[in-house]
């Protein structure tokens, strides 16, 4: 399932000039990451989403403080995790959440040293063609939320209905212009509220 995602990953992030690059093999730790609740994040454990995308959930603060004691500014994690959002999931699966970022804009309180990491959570099942890890990477590049209702666009979007596959050319596949320019913008690391980010290398 990486290889695919990252490929659709490419594909939509080459029009900003941005390649995506896995950095060694995946590492497997099944119970290493634990929400607030103590709870797996792995496997079948639930990683619990706040309503509002601008506050970080208690699960996404437990895992970012765990993972931050080996991550870097520099270098996006993407963590494959249980089930996103609440329970139970819904039973249309375009409705579903399948990905999380933790960026730096929700990081305010958190400790120095894992401030400005940005780590995205994928959920398992996730279909390919809804380019689910591509749109995750526009959070991370940007340090951004969702903000638009516009089918054509991959991100930032917010879908008005239903998620739909990137089978046909008007569906899940654009950028606005001023999304590349911050994707490619370096963030000051002393402002968590910026645009831009510290993950790109020429």
């Amino acid at each position: 399932m990486i290889g695919p995602e990252l490929e659709r990953a490419n594909i939509a992030w080459a029009q900003a000039g941005i390649r995506v690059v896995m950095m060694g093999a995946p590492i497997v730790e099944a119970d290493a990451l634990r929400g607030a609740d103590g709870v797996l994040l792995l496997g079948d454990g639930w990683l619990d989403q706040a309503p509002d995308p601008m506050i970080a959930g208690a699960d996404e603060l437990a895992a970012a403080l765990t993972i931050g004691q080996v991550a870097t500014p520099d270098v996006l994690e993407v963590v494959y995790a249980g089930p996103i959002g609440p329970q139970p999931a819904p039973q249309n699966v375009s409705a579903r959440t399948f990905g999380l970022t933790s960026i730096p804009l929700v990081h305010a309180g958190l400790p120095a040293n894992v401030e400005n990491d940005t780590i995205v959570f994928m959920a398992p099942g996730t279909p390919i063609t809804f380019r689910a890890l591509a749109h995750e990477i526009g959070h991370a590049l940007t340090n951004r939320a969702d903000t638009f209702f516009t089918r054509y666009l991959i991100f930032p979007r917010s879908p008005a209905e239903p998620l739909m596959p990137d089978t046909t050319v008007n569906v899940m596949r654009r950028l606005l212009h001023d999304t590349e320019n911050q994707a490619r913008t370096q963030r000051d690391s002393a402002c968590l509220i910026c645009p831009g980010n510290l993950l790109l290398t020429p």
